[in-house]
């Protein structure tokens, strides 16, 4: 990939491949994927409704990582009533109140706990995040520095869906997409 186009204002860059945009605070990331994207970015076009849905999309997964993370926003607006989130290892917990205490309660296990999202990739209605943690257990002292992958399912502008995967690969098929 040669060039690479930042959104505007949002400390984003995005580039597109034949299957999926990708969304990455780190323009180098966006070089790293396995299947390179295209070698010229699209520009951001005014009427390109195919380009602002998907915008949208990463947009309001965006904001419902901000309410899960930092627990800022407002969860209904970005997250359906009744939303069902598959932690890794765990069973299906649903409801809003999941969301936020879903990442709390895994916060609670570690001390100086580092997540950020590397990247959004936009599949449509579905939106994979990589996310990467950084930190060491509470307890046990062990430190992580590791990533999951999570796959946000929308439906008419909420998120309905939301499951993480150990696996890039498990969290690809889960979306739909190829890498």
């Amino acid at each position: 990939m040669t060039e690479r186009a930042p959104l505007a204002r949002s400390g984003f860059y995005w580039a597109r491949d034949k299957n999926c945009h990708v969304w990455s605070r780190d323009p180098s990331a966006l070089a790293k994927r396995k299947r390179p994207a295209t070698e010229r970015a699209m520009p951001l076009l005014p009427r390109d409704t195919g380009r602002a849905m998907s915008q949208e999309s990463v947009e309001v997964v965006r904001r419902a990582f901000e309410y899960e993370v930092f627990g800022r926003g407002d969860a209904s607006a970005s997250f359906d009533p009744e939303v069902v989130m598959t932690p890794v290892e765990e069973a299906p917990r649903y409801g809003l109140d999941a969301i936020r205490d879903n990442f709390m309660s895994w916060e609670a296990a570690w001390d100086e706990l580092e997540t950020t999202a590397e990247e959004f990739i936009d599949g449509g209605d579905r939106v994979v995040v990589t996310i990467y943690f950084r930190g060491r257990g509470r307890r046990s002292g062990i430190e992580i520095d590791t990533r999951l992958y999570e796959v946000y399912f929308l439906r008419e502008g909420k998120i309905v869906r939301v499951q993480e995967f150990t696996d890039r690969a498990e969290a690809f098929e889960a979306a739909g997409l190829s890498e």
